[in-house]
């Protein structure tokens, strides 16, 4: 028993520490590799029309999301989300499986242990005390309530992701910095003149 609670040490947090990267980097690398778009006049080379601006929903997208996961990805055409946000819930539910399992085991055999019954007899008689039994049930009962909580929060930032990747459809997030320098005409009612001058413009 002592072996197998040992490799639960090293396998419940590599599980979980799984999960967590997946979620972060499904929920961040989304803002930092979004299609680069601009929107303005016809002379900056728009390429969304304001049909496009008015259809792409963050409301629509949440919901998708709520309904299924990863849906809301896809409307957001960010496919590559889907497989990750998929194998954070596999990493979620192996967790939960893999301690519930364990959990029924010892929490069986702790009972047996404990009803003053000669004719049950657990699989541990010599190789645990009876607190023992009871720590290690503890143990795994707490970390599949926190695989629960951890699929519960998954969930959630999918739907977060979801809304806010939708609120960046539109928005340039391009990595383009530069600067204009371009002659501007500004009539002035006060002096009753046209000055000429130059104007800076920088689009980042």
């Amino acid at each position: 028993m002592l072996a197998s609670i040992n490799k639960l040490i090293y396998l419940t947090p590599a599980v979980l520490a799984l999960s967590i990267v997946s979620l972060v980097f499904t929920v961040t690398s989304g803002y930092s590799q979004q299609d680069s778009v601009i929107i303005g006049n016809n002379n900056d080379n728009s390429l969304l029309t304001n049909s496009d601006i008015s259809t792409h929903s963050p409301k629509k997208a949440a919901l998708m999301s709520t309904i299924l996961p990863g849906l809301g990805q896809v409307y957001n055409k960010q496919y590559w989300k889907v497989p990750l946000i998929y194998g954070g819930f596999v990493g979620f539910g192996l967790m939960f499986n893999f301690h519930q399992s364990n959990y029924n085991t010892y929490k069986e055999a702790y009972r047996y242990r404990t009803d003053n019954d000669p004719n049950t007899v657990d699989n541990y008689v010599g190789v645990a005390s009876d607190n023992d039994l009871f720590e290690v049930q503890k143990f795994y009962r707490r970390y599949r309530d926190l695989a629960i909580i951890g699929a519960g929060l998954f969930y959630i930032l999918n739907i977060v992701d979801a809304s806010v990747s939708a609120h960046l459809f539109t928005y340039d997030v391009s990595d383009d910095l530069s600067l204009n320098i371009q002659p501007t005409i500004n009539y002035s009612t006060f002096a009753n003149q046209t000055p000429v001058g130059v104007a800076l413009k920088v689009n980042f």
